[in-house]
This record gives structure tokens, sequence and C-alpha cells, in this order.
């Protein structure tokens, strides 16, 4: 009987030890398949399976520049809030029925993918500045969802605001950005628009990679360079969006 009893229990062990073999191979196996579920996702880039109906597209401009191109997308917002982190997908065509330009692909960067607050009512001019592959006969966009925010601090102030002519690039614009939120801002994007008898005439962007908190951060400066034709002979709209809510 004890002789039996001993038989038993190696066997109890010798379960107890390949379950715990098989949990430690089932573990590393389910980690190994969310890797390769998030890198396949990632590989597909941005997706925007819904559009927020909130957002209606008024008018998309294209703008030939040098070395590259724009596109400027004017939206309205009929949310009763603002939105936040608004992903947007850009697809330009020449004649034929692929795009040769999309801001898609995993790993382009944030600041050309989506709009990081657009107001309840607002009219925001969203800018892609670095179209390249050929000129957009025609665009199609995609907005998609934004988060509901109630409370946002005002928008960043640009100071001394001057144009100035850049030997490559032509009439650009410089100025400062100061901070009215109480948080630190993060590759802010400057927005800049120019207009003639209401149409679009030049357009471009700039990134402020950070700028303190109100009352405890300079102003920093920025330089947006433009595509499309000189932007003295319109009437400029420029928008600075935050980009951080939060500490």
């Amino acid at each position: 009987m004890i002789r039996r009893a001993a038989v038993l229990l190696g066997v109890a062990s010798l379960s107890i030890s390949l379950a715990a073999c098989e949990s430690s191979q089932d573990k590393s196996a389910r980690k190994a398949a969310i890797a390769a579920k998030k890198l396949k996702i990632q590989s597909r880039g941005m997706v925007i399976a819904k559009v927020d109906k909130r957002l209606q597209i008024l008018s998309i401009t294209p703008l030939r520049g040098t070395d590259r191109n724009a596109v400027v997308v004017t939206i309205k917002s009929t949310a009763k809030t603002a939105l936040v982190d608004v992903p947007i997908a850009l697809y330009s065509y020449d004649r034929g029925s692929k795009a040769f330009y999309t801001n898609t692909p995993y790993g382009t960067d944030a600041t050309l993918t989506q709009i990081p607050i657009i107001r309840p009512g607002q009219t925001f001019d969203w800018v892609d500045d670095q179209v390249t592959g050929g000129f957009p006969r025609r665009s199609k966009i995609r907005i998609g969802l934004g988060k509901a925010d109630k409370s946002v601090p005002a928008d960043p102030t640009l100071l001394k605001k001057v144009f100035f002519a850049d030997p490559v690039s032509g009439i650009a614009l410089r100025g400062k950005a100061s901070n009215n939120s109480p948080f630190e801002q993060n590759r802010l994007v400057v927005f800049s628009v120019a207009r003639q008898g209401g149409r679009v005439v030049a357009a471009g962007r700039s990134v402020i990679e950070k700028l303190g908190p109100k009352g405890k951060g300079k102003p920093q400066g920025f330089a947006v360079y433009y595509v499309g034709a000189d932007p003295r002979k319109g009437a400029i709209t420029n928008f600075v969006p935050l980009t951080d809510l939060s500490k």
C-alpha cells in the first residue's frame, strides 16, 4: 500500500510538472500571437473604419509647389463640444484609381495624421504640405471619430508675425507662440492658410517641439514655409490647436 501511494504521488508530481510546463508554453504562445497581431495592425497603418459625421468637409484644395505639393482641407464642426485627437486620412490621385500619396502608412508623423483639437462650431483648415509623387488632381478625405472634451483651455497666441524671403523656399512667415494653457505643449502645429477672394492660394505648417506652460515657459519661435502663391497677396488665417490637455 505504501509503495502504491508513492507511485501515485510520483505520477501526480509528473502531471503537475507537465501542466506547469504547458502553461508556460501557452503563455509564450499567447504573447507571440498578440505581438504578431499588433505588428499586423501597425503595418496596415491608419485605418478609419467610421467617419465622424459631426465634422463636415467644406472644401479640399490642392496647391502646387516646387519640390512638394500640399492639400488643404477646410472642415466645419457641428459638435457641441471640442473634439480631440481627430484622425484624418488623405488619399491623393492623379489620373488613375490608385492613390499616389496617402498619409496613412505606419510610421507617418502624427502631426500629419490628426487634428489635435477642433472646437464646437469652428471652421478649421488642416494642411498636409508633404504631398510628393505628383500633383493631386483629386483627393479623398476620411475623418475619424474624435474624443469629446467639454473643458479645453485657449489655444496658444502667435506673436511678432512677419514675412521674410527665404532664398530656397520663397516667402515664409516667422513668429513666436505663447502658451495660454497650464499644460506643456509638445509637437505643437501651426497651420497657416492664405486666401484671395475666399479661395485658398497658399498654405503651410510648422511644428514647435515644446512650449512651456503659461507663466513658466518662454514663447517659442516658428517658421511657416508656404506651398502655392505668394501668401502676402492674400488674407492669412492661422490655427494653433493644443496638443496636450494634461500634465
